[in-house]
């Protein structure tokens, strides 16, 4: 050792990573828990996904009061409120399923995943099969930030389902397992 009292030796990790390791076994644990972007996760599809059905069900159905006497429209609405009902109680169900670390909670969200690719391709075809060619592409470009919001959202989620070591030590497996 110099006089100064520092250690010279050039192998010895600095003081930071020698306080580190005693906190490894704590961050492993921590690591098996929801919390962080795992949670932020199940916020969104247990309360935020389910909410944003709903609203979605009852806009839809308060234009048909309000507006609309095109029996072509009364059957979209319906078939879209059937769907956006079944993304919203899938999501709710899954979200507490991660939530509270069920098993079989990674086939859910596989599940949910799957329907929900399902979702968009039917809400991009859907004004096609109702309106026709013209007016569905009217319906379709209206939509359009919508449908790439949802696939860039899909597209974030499956990867960190997919990578994340918080979600493989929490369920012991990843969404590609």
């Amino acid at each position: 050792m110099e006089e100064s009292g520092q250690d010279t030796n050039p192998y010895r990790p600095p003081e930071a990573e020698i306080r580190d390791a005693g906190s490894r076994e704590k961050t492993v644990k921590d690591l098996n828990a929801v919390r962080g972007w795992l949670l932020v996760f199940c916020v969104g599809l247990a309360i935020l996904v389910p909410l944003g059905s709903l609203l979605g069900i009852f806009a839809m159905w308060g234009s048909i009061f309000l507006e609309v006497t095109d029996s072509r429209t009364i059957w979209y609405i319906a078939v879209s409120s059937i769907e956006s009902g079944i993304i919203g109680v899938l999501a709710l169900v899954t979200g507490v399923a991660l939530w509270q670390k069920r098993q079989g909670a990674i086939r859910l969200i596989r599940t949910y995943f799957y329907i929900y690719t399902f979702s968009i391709v039917f809400n991009c075809l859907a004004p096609f099969l109702f309106y026709g060619a013209d007016q569905g592409m009217n319906i379709l470009r209206e939509m359009a930030r919508s449908v790439v919001g949802a696939i860039v959202w899909l597209a974030i989620w499956s990867s960190y389902f997919s990578k994340s070591v918080r979600v493989r030590r929490t369920y012991g497996s990843n969404l590609g397992s």
